[in-house]
């Protein structure tokens, strides 16, 4: 096909002869050879708006024809648009829809070769990106044609703009290939920052390459930075540790009501796995709470979740936050208790009265999660200030993967270092070797900072010194390292590392310290610590006191609880916390079980069933999602709080009830399945009745119910009676231990009950 005469005859008569390539190409050559100026021939106008209504009918009914020839389609376009650059543009004279039918008469007749230059534009555009959804491949390979289409004006770059907003949602994973190209494209083009977080999920890499230059657009336009921040907060999701160097740098979000939410969301998830990325914004996070309303929501948790050489000081506040000011709301009593929780299994040390938190469970002011978080921090406290059969240590176990990672890396980092001459240079080479900078740092304690000659160590309301001439090559490259991911330095100016010392530079071209090495400190480390911790478990008058003391008021009787933080030797490592069982028989398993297995409980206001694994002890029944094994692993970070849980203290249940057909307030409704009536003919459910609320539990056979009832009950007469256990035999076989079968009939073995008297003498017993 050679002439445009012959394909408007072929149009008319037998269209279907139309759907080459060929046609294609001839319209395009056509139309990228007609004049276009204010003062051009309009005859030829009239020719350029039949062809272009065929050609993008054809490729609106094939798009597989179009795609080998868009570098060509896609330049006519720009020649057009540059053509037609500097004049005023006008609407289009077609119709930009691809679902028009002929429009080989009775089109508008533009009244120059520029009306119809852009009358073509915008029918041409207009129907290859409505096609967009229908095709990737059109898609993705239209995605750098199209941006550099958006350059040419600002109407054809809100088109272009919309189309790729609308992609970005429905074919995420198709853009994410180009996030590179976008990224750069919208230090031009700020509004596309705001479309792009959602193709984190599919190139996480290219996004983390990026963040230099997204905290620069961040730092430099104030209509980004909303934006920059929703890219940054998914990125932390997937990748914390690549946010942790720019988070002083996005501290200016504190003070301003509309960003801080935000960038409190990507604190949590940088805590999260690791504490002490927060240090050197602390006092920041502090005042904004003090300023801005948002925060104490979104940031009174997070000052919870600190590292060990802030607990202290962020507990000081929580406290000070309960105590000055009347009628909190719900939402930050919770926050402040979930952050207090944090900092109990981080530093342990710090609590010693338990009661401090009683109010919330004595008054009917507070909701049933205040309630349950409360009870939650008291036992918590109870089982960590009388532990004795497992000693903490200040050092986290090493990690033998980490290690040998560590020294897989070196050399490597070490041979690109030595062809880079400028510190600024290295400094930023360094930068992007950050997960191997945190694999380094996390496998040791960081000290705090130096006096003098003396480095010193802050664990809660503990501090321990060492010279700093101890490993003193070995320090220099981790206060190095510190500053590399912009985290606070320890050592003072003049003993850090300097480009001007030649010794220095060695260690600065190779920073990383081999295995060997950090074996050694951290074992020299292990065991000052425990020297120390020895130390303070054998001198009741050790000098390792805080000076932290807080007052709790009780605003229902006016009176005040004081607590100073105690001298216990159970102590925290850095990024995770292990805290030993109050109540350990010699064989390490735990005494206070005495029944465990799942129920279904009524939910309180939905009235539906959820299934709970749950557990009996001395003074607690308590219900979660998911059976928690006893041999498990402590979790990476001690800041998680599981809010799909109940616990009901022994103390406060008045009665357990069976559950009664038709009678009373309580019934049981049957279903009119007859296999279903049969399978429920047995009475599962019971009920316990505590001061605030009726809990309705359903087993899941009637064995498993009358088990339940009984254990309950039993426990119950124990605490409230409890000179009548030592009367008895506490080993028979009322007292065994058996695990209720769950709904997959899986079974545990029977545990004994062992009873200590010391649970029933020298405390407070229910009258």
């Amino acid at each position: 096909m050679t002439s445009t005469e012959e394909i408007i005859s072929l149009y008319k008569n037998d269209k279907n002869q139309l759907y080459n390539s060929s046609t294609i190409t001839t319209i395009l050559d056509y139309i990228e050879k007609v004049p276009i100026s204010t003062t051009s021939d309009s005859s030829k106008g009239d020719a350029v708006i039949t062809l272009v209504n065929i050609l993008c009918e054809v490729v609106k009914d094939n798009v597989d024809l179009v795609i080998p020839l868009l570098k060509q389609y896609y330049g006519c376009i720009l020649y057009l648009l540059k053509e037609t650059s500097g004049t005023v543009q006008t609407p289009p004279a077609i119709p930009s829809s691809p679902n028009r039918s002929s429009v080989l008469s009775g089109s508008p007749n533009p009244s120059n070769m520029i009306e119809v230059a852009n009358a073509t534009v915008y029918t041409m555009f207009g129907t290859i990106s409505f096609l967009f959804p229908t095709n990737n491949t059109l898609l993705s390979q239209s995605i750098p044609f199209v941006l550099e289409i958006g350059k040419q004006n600002a109407q054809i770059q809100s088109i272009v703009f919309s189309s790729l907003s609308s992609e970005a949602i429905n074919q995420a994973s198709v853009l994410a290939p180009y996030v590179n190209d976008l990224i750069k494209y919208s230090s031009k083009y700020p509004n596309y920052l705001s479309i792009l977080s959602g193709l984190i999920q599919y190139n996480p890499k290219d996004f983390e390459n990026n963040l230099g230059f997204l905290i620069t657009e961040f730092e430099d336009k104030s209509e980004s930075k909303a934006s920059v921040l929703s890219i940054f907060s998914e990125v932390a999701k997937h990748n914390p540790y690549s946010i942790i160097p720019y988070i002083v740098q996005l501290k200016s979000c504190l003070q301003q009501q509309s960003l801080c939410t935000l960038y409190g969301i990507i604190l949590k998830s940088v805590v999260s796995k690791y504490p002490s990325a927060i240090t050197p914004i602390f006092s920041d996070i502090l005042e904004s709470i003090s300023n801005i309303t948002s925060s104490k929501y979104s940031l009174v948790q997070i000052i919870g979740m600190c590292g060990p050489e802030k607990t202290e000081q962020s507990l000081e506040y929580l406290f000070q936050l309960l105590n000055n000011q009347n009628n909190l709301p719900p939402d930050t009593i919770v926050s402040i208790l979930k952050g207090m929780k944090s900092i109990q299994k981080t530093s342990p040390n710090l609590f010693n009265n338990p009661q401090l938190f009683s109010k919330y469970l004595q008054s009917n002011n507070y909701t049933e999660f205040i309630t349950t978080l409360a009870q939650d921090l008291i036992d918590q406290i109870k089982e960590s200030s009388t532990t004795t059969t497992k000693k903490q240590s200040y050092c986290r176990p090493l990690s033998d993967s980490l290690l040998e990672s560590i020294d897989n890396q070196r050399p490597q980092v070490a041979k690109e270092l030595e062809s880079i001459s400028q510190y600024d240079a290295i400094r930023d080479h360094l930068l992007t070797k950050y997960q191997l900078i945190f694999d380094v740092l996390q496998l040791i304690p960081i000290p705090s900072g130096t006096t003098g000659d003396m480095l010193f160590f802050k664990f809660g309301n503990d501090r321990i010194e060492l010279p700093v001439s101890s490993h003193l090559d070995f320090w220099k490259s981790i206060d190095f390292l510190q500053s590399i991911v912009r985290l606070d330095r320890f050592l003072e100016p003049n003993q850090q590392l300097s480009w001007d010392n030649q010794s220095d530079q060695s260690i600065i071209r190779s920073p990383i310290p081999s295995s060997d090495t950090i074996k050694q400190v951290y074992n020299n480390l292990n065991q000052i610590f425990e020297q120390h911790l020895n130390n303070n478990s054998n001198n009741s008058n050790n000098n390792v006191s805080s000076n932290l003391a807080n007052t709790i008021s009780n605003n229902n009787n006016n009176e005040s609880i004081v607590t100073s933080s105690p001298n216990i030797e159970t102590t925290t490592t850095t990024t995770t916390t292990t805290t030993s069982n109050n109540n350990m028989s010699s064989n390490n398993q735990p005494q206070n079980i005495i029944f465990e297995g799942y129920l279904d409980k009524q939910s309180k206001y939905l009235k539906r069933y959820d299934t709970l694994w749950f557990t009996l002890t001395v003074d607690h029944l308590s219900g979660n999602q998911a059976k928690k094994e006893k041999d498990s692993s402590p979790p990476v970070s001690p800041t998680s709080d599981d809010e799909t849980s109940v616990r009901i203290p022994l103390t406060e249940i008045l009665e357990i009830k069976e559950g009664e057909r038709s009678t009373g307030h309580f019934t049981i409704k049957r279903v009119k399945d007859k296999g279903a009536a049969d399978q429920l003919s047995e009475l599962k459910s019971f009920y316990i009745v505590t001061p605030k609320r009726k809990y309705l539990m359903k087993a899941p056979t009637q064995q498993d119910q009358h088990n339940w009832i009984q254990k309950l009950k039993h426990q119950l007469q124990i605490l409230n009676n409890p000179n009548d256990l030592i009367n008895n035999n506490i080993n028979n076989d009322n007292n065994n231990n058996t695990t209720t079968n769950n709904n997959n009939n899986n079974k545990k073995p029977n545990k004994k009950l062992n009873f200590k008297l010391s649970q029933y003498f020298g405390g407070k017993q229910k009258k």
